[in-house]
């Protein structure tokens, strides 16, 4: 993209901002508070993303106890971050997936290029990771957010109920040692500390007042369902909390317990249905600023739902699974007028569906077993980034998002006087 293509994606990304902080306000009255909600900013629909292409990752080995790691089997946590001193934009992410923990960063690349490693991967907790619950050699990483100069990380418990703590944050210099700091517990309004240890997204400046808060934290559709979320979820905190005081409060916005699953039938977890069932996943969460609408990134079974051994579901493979083929990578399209509606308690976590759901227009290897593993939104250039899991020779697709012929709103709605 040329010099004056991207000033001018930048200019329009800012009026839009502006547009949406215009119609954002909150006004003291008397005692009691009117929040009205954003309504100037479009909502995104499947015609709003691009496939560009993709760019692959140098597959370097890590260092220390991640020797063994490495950018192939791995994308978990993707999180975007310009690099201050460079201007340039690039992507941390966890290595392979069997050695959790390892996280590495990389330099973004043009279209179809190669991605310069800059940081090799490396033990971000110092040593720290099996600590984060009873995971024996360590939780999966959920999530990963680079903020206020400090690189925050959380992991949950693959297969669990009672996890303590999710959150923890180092510098944004992984060779530093002895910096990590954690774990920590975030307590949710609803669910526990697994749904909220997966992706993590900054809020945009212009909804952090009306969501109370600066960034997001969520997870969902893990192994014992009745300890996760039946649907996609997220919480709104502040990791500075977590700096100042080793604890931070999340106002959970976007959750399903089991008893009200997304689809809103009892037993949607095993049925066929577009929402959720049990080989949903996702893989990360995009708030792309000037818009209104956050978008989960992940994949479902939209076939007829069978749990078994692989011959009496009629499909191949070894394991003993759940299986709905054909499956699709998928997109969830939530309004945050909604998410705000429950911010101000006018709305349960539960009651929100999306307002539309499609799938990602034109990206290849559309395969269940290749898994979604993280995404994230480059908010100075519009895109969005998406590592698939599993992969021998890592790749990163990339989408553009336009906010031309995205659906406009109508009459300011979610008024609320508390």
């Amino acid at each position: 993209m040329s010099r004056a293509a991207n000033s001018t994606a930048a200019k329009r990304s800012l009026t839009q901002a502006l547009l949406a902080s215009l119609v954002l306000a909150s006004v003291a009255l008397t005692g009691s508070e009117v929040t009205v909600a954003a309504t100037a900013a479009p909502l995104l629909q499947q015609s709003n993303m691009k496939y560009l292409g993709s760019f692959t990752l140098t597959n370097k080995a890590g260092v220390g106890g991640c020797s063994a790691s490495r950018a192939g089997y791995g994308g978990a946590g993707l999180s975007y971050y310009k690099d201050p001193s460079t201007g340039k934009g690039t992507l941390f992410m966890e290595g392979n997936v069997q050695v959790p923990g390892c996280i590495g960063q990389f330099e973004i690349p043009s279209i179809g290029g190669t991605a310069p490693q800059l940081q090799n991967f490396q033990d971000i907790s110092d040593g720290k990771w099996k600590s984060v619950s009873s995971c024996g050699a360590g939780c999966p990483t959920g999530g990963l957010l680079a903020y206020n100069g400090k690189l925050f990380v959380d992991a949950f418990e693959y297969y669990g109920d009672k996890q303590p703590y999710s959150h923890g944050y180092s510098n944004i210099n992984l060779s530093t040692s002895g910096d990590f700091k954690g774990w920590y517990t975030v307590t949710p309004t609803a669910g526990n500390s697994r749904t909220v240890a997966g992706w993590m997204a900054p809020v945009p400046s212009e909804y952090q007042s009306a969501l109370g808060g600066t960034a997001l934290t969520g997870n969902c559709c893990q192994a014992i369902i009745s300890a996760s979320s039946a649907g996609p979820s997220v919480s709104v905190f502040n990791p500075d909390d977590l700096v100042s005081s080793g604890a931070a409060r999340a106002t959970t916005l976007i959750y399903y317990p089991l008893s009200s699953p997304l689809c809103g039938a009892v037993n949607c977890d095993q049925s066929q249905n577009d929402l959720y069932n049990w080989t949903t996943h996702i893989g990360g969460v995009a708030f792309p600023s000037g818009s209104r609408s956050l978008l989960f990134i992940g994949g479902h079974g939209t076939g007829k739902f069978c749990y078994g051994l692989p011959q009496d579901c009629g499909v191949s493979g070894n394991s003993k699974g759940p299986f709905a083929p054909p499956y699709r990578y998928q997109v969830w399209a939530y309004d945050v007028n909604d998410m705000i509606a429950v911010k101000n308690g006018s709305k349960s976590p539960s009651q929100i569906k999306p307002y539309a759901v499609w799938t990602l227009p034109d990206l290849p290897n559309q395969d269940i077993s290749i898994q979604i593993a993280g995404a994230t939104y480059d908010p100075d250039l519009q895109r969005l980034y998406i590592t698939p899991h599993y992969g021998e020779n890592p790749i990163v697709y990339v989408y553009q998002l336009s906010f031309v012929g995205a659906v406009a709103p109508s009459a300011p709605s979610n008024v609320s006087v508390q």
